[in-house]
């Protein structure tokens, strides 16, 4: 992964970042570029690079960076596309009615633009199942089996063995925090959680 630098402070910005922390400008990646830039706005959902202003070029932010704050990556403003290079790629996204479901797409869609940003570094085609059905890449994020990870019997099963062991507590509650927080779990209990009722 390279490091970026915000054109309004030259200050160090990381890939995931919609913000810089010491100017407080608004930050995006431009995929075609290959840059983290800041973003001056251009009027309406319009924005400019400052440092390409030579070249007239505008950029929209991506439908999931300006509505569900789970991406920052832009679009050229003339693009009729409504989802940036990556985020185009999604077939199915989680119920986000589902309490934590936010939370675990946006580390999905992290992970992904890494790939992606990999992948266009690395001068891979990015091809879709809507340009090629049979060879194209579509990502589905589904919701887990068991939408309430309180039913999960892994939680369940977990919260009576530390009872036994007189920890105290339910384990129930323990390994949802984890599911929450994206912790790593005994591989049993992950293959339980996922299982079908």
């Amino acid at each position: 992964m390279n490091i970026f630098h915000c054109q309004s402070c030259d200050q160090v910005v990381f890939f995931e970042n919609t913000q810089c922390m010491t100017c407080g400008a608004v930050l995006g990646f431009l995929p075609e570029r290959l840059l983290m830039s800041a973003l001056e706005p251009a009027g309406g959902d319009r924005w400019r690079p400052p440092g390409l202003r030579s070249q007239r070029q505008l950029y929209r932010m991506c439908r999931n960076y300006s509505r569900e704050q789970v991406c920052n990556w832009m679009l050229p403003a003339d693009s009729g596309e409504t989802f940036c290079a990556a985020c185009r790629f999604n077939r199915t996204i989680p119920d986000l009615n589902v309490t934590g479901n936010r939370l675990l797409w946006r580390r999905l869609e992290t992970g992904k633009r890494r790939l992606f940003y990999s992948l266009l570094r690395m001068g891979i085609p990015l091809v879709s199942k809507q340009e090629d059905p049979v060879a194209g890449l579509a990502f589905a994020f589904q919701g887990d089996a068991y939408q309430d990870k309180m039913d999960c019997p892994a939680a369940r099963v977990a919260g009576k063995h530390r009872l036994a062991q007189g920890q105290g507590g339910t384990g129930r509650r323990r390994t949802e925090d984890k599911i929450l927080r994206g912790d790593r779990i005994p591989a049993h209990e992950a293959t339980a959680c996922t299982r079908k009722a």
